[in-house]
């Protein structure tokens, strides 16, 4: 009783007695209902998180799968000395063609590993086992050998242009000197 009169000296005799013990008597049923509320919320976002790991083993899947086709497609087609009936076809064009083409690989690779990367993340953030997506280690490897070789090659085809001008202007000369 001296509770509610400080409640009502409080209120400055705004409320009724009878109005707040009605609250007050309320007050219980209420705090239940928000409990229940509370465990509907977290059963449903419980039901979200299942979901989600679900879409994420999808993703993983289709990105192993993607992976290992873009691996497929890339040790038939990448690029070698086989593509060239003779060293002569090497040229500094044909060779400046083909550090293009695997940039262009080297592009789409670096779309799949962006893709698996944020796909680890996510496993790892909802408390997944981590995929190891092993082919794309083993691609990286394979892009990079084939990369530095063209390169390579290109500085040894720069280089040997260069040799083949330089020893025909001493041809060139040496026979003009002789002609004198």
């Amino acid at each position: 009783e001296d509770k509610m009169k400080l409640l009502v000296a409080v209120a400055g005799n705004r409320m009724q007695i009878e109005d707040i013990q009605m609250r007050l008597n309320c007050l219980p049923s209420r705090w239940e209902n928000i409990e229940i509320a509370m465990e509907a919320f977290n059963d449903m976002i419980e039901e979200q998180r299942e979901r989600l790991k679900d879409q994420i083993d999808g993703l993983v899947m289709e990105c192993e799968s993607k992976i290992e086709k873009f691996f497929k497609r890339w040790d038939a087609l990448k690029p070698n000395a086989n593509s060239f009936e003779s060293a002569k076809d090497l040229t500094s064009v044909s060779i400046a063609k083909m550090l293009e083409d695997i940039e262009e690989w080297r592009s789409q690779f670096e779309e799949l590993e962006k893709e698996s990367s944020t796909l680890q993340s996510n496993c790892e953030h909802f408390q997944m086992p981590v995929p190891p997506f092993e082919i794309l280690s083993r691609t990286e490897e394979e892009l990079d050998k084939t990369e530095s070789e063209w390169q390579q090659l290109k500085e040894y085809r720069e280089e040997w242009d260069t040799y083949v001008v330089l020893y025909r202007c001493v041809f060139v000369f040496s026979f003009l000197s002789l002609s004198l």
